[in-house]
């Protein structure tokens, strides 16, 4: 007996494929004997490489994807002048002999960037990549993804972030349009693995709360309910928040991530943070990386300027995170994933980062005021998902540039600006 399943928009239909695709490679690499953060460059490359082959699959490759669009939109101006200081920090890279892989990998990110948002730009019209789920749809969608992720839960294996984000935004969107049984599902692969959530997803949550009280529905009524509520919160975290955190870091495993997550917080809270303690090591961390690139940046008007380059790197000699050192593919006297996203771009792109920074902050809070107030009914899930995406990568910088999805977002969207 056949069974007639919904057939979902490319959009959709790639997020399901690309997923399946991650977690796969990840148990392959994981029983290869690679450790969390020593596979996911590799990772990232296999991605990419299978998003090419699906797009091929699905459509003809115009010529004039390799050509420029000098359109007015903000995301066409983003892209612009990302893809100029990219040749530029492309060639300061070959110039300060940068690590050839980290050189190369740079630039292959960036330019696959910029091939999908010009290529999806152009055939998004034809194609119509993106479109509202119907409620046959939206079930089968979800359906498949909760198989995946049951699927990864027995196999104590991390789902890929961009989809636990995608499907909180759409599940937001459903909650929006009042249908309300089917948008609690789209949070189950977040539910899922809350407790090895990390504070960018749990960051997200909370603007994913913020834009349920808020999105659309600003008036007098609910501006005072959200402010008494916020009053309210305040109120309970600064009284009650240390014996909270207390009772449930408490209740959980020893080897829960969140369990780190909120030791950290409670330490904060406290006062009493101790900055040598294994619950502040990735802070820790990142003020150091956050320092390092400072003094680099300001060592010579060159790299103030141009920055290090792509593929630029830190001795990272004296590192205490295992984690970064072991992601650092070339050793550890070559670290190139610098967390902090404004000071990752700052070290490959120097004063040339500073205007992208610039342009993304600007971006961020266009799409924050389009969430709010306009009426963009159908691709509200794609403003929230680049606009949470944007968000998550700031502690975690390397996601943002690396993961197709964001491109294949932000260049759907540029059509509706």
């Amino acid at each position: 007996m056949k069974i007639n399943t919904p057939k979902l928009p490319i959009f959709f239909e790639y997020i399901v494929f690309i997923s399946f695709i991650e977690v796969f490679f990840f148990i392959i690499l994981n029983n290869i004997g690679f450790q969390v953060f020593q596979l996911v460059p590799y990772l990232r490359i296999i991605v990419i490489f299978f998003t090419i082959l699906y797009i091929l699959r699905k459509v003809k490759i115009p010529l004039s994807t390799f050509s420029f669009s000098l359109d007015k939109t903000s995301e066409n101006r983003l892209m612009f002048f990302w893809f100029l200081i990219t040749i530029i920090s492309f060639i300061i890279g070959l110039l300060k002999f940068n690590p050839i892989l980290y050189l190369l990998t740079d630039f292959l990110y960036l330019i696959f960037g910029f091939f999908i948002f010009r290529l999806i730009k152009i055939i998004n019209k034809k194609k119509q990549f993106f479109y509202k789920l119907n409620n046959k749809q939206a079930k089968y969608f979800i359906g498949i993804i909760i198989i995946l992720t049951l699927f990864a839960a027995v196999l104590e294996v991390v789902l890929p972030s961009f989809l636990v984000i995608f499907t909180m935004c759409y599940g937001l969107y459903l909650l929006k349009e009042k249908e309300y049984k089917i948008s609690f599902f789209y949070f189950i692969p977040f539910l899922a693995q809350i407790f090895t959530a990390n504070r960018a997803l749990i960051l997200v949550l909370a603007v994913i709360i913020f834009f349920a009280f808020t999105i659309q529905k600003i008036s007098i009524r609910n501006v005072i309910l959200f402010l008494l509520s916020s009053i309210v919160s305040i109120f309970v975290l600064f009284y009650f928040l240390e014996d909270i955190l207390s009772l449930v870091i408490d209740t959980m495993k020893e080897s829960s991530a969140l369990k780190q997550r909120l030791v950290q917080l409670h330490s904060v809270f406290s006062g009493n943070i101790n900055w040598n303690t294994p619950a502040a090591l990735s802070l820790k961390q990142r003020l150091v990386e956050i320092n390092l690139v400072i003094d680099y940046w300001l060592s010579n008007f060159f790299n103030f300027i141009f920055g290090g380059g792509l593929g630029a790197t830190l001795d990272g000699s004296t590192f205490k995170d295992k984690g970064v050192v072991a992601s650092a593919i070339l050793g550890k006297g070559h670290v190139h994933n610098i967390h902090v996203l404004p000071f990752s771009i700052l070290l490959r792109y120097g004063l040339l980062g500073l205007i992208l920074i610039f342009l993304l902050v600007d971006f961020f809070l266009k799409y924050f005021k389009i969430i709010l107030f306009k009426n963009k009914e159908q691709l509200l899930p794609l403003y929230l998902f680049v606009f949470c995406w944007i968000l998550y990568s700031i502690p975690a910088a390397s996601y943002l540039w690396t993961t197709p999805l964001f491109w294949i977002s932000l260049s759907i969207n540029s059509d509706e600006n």
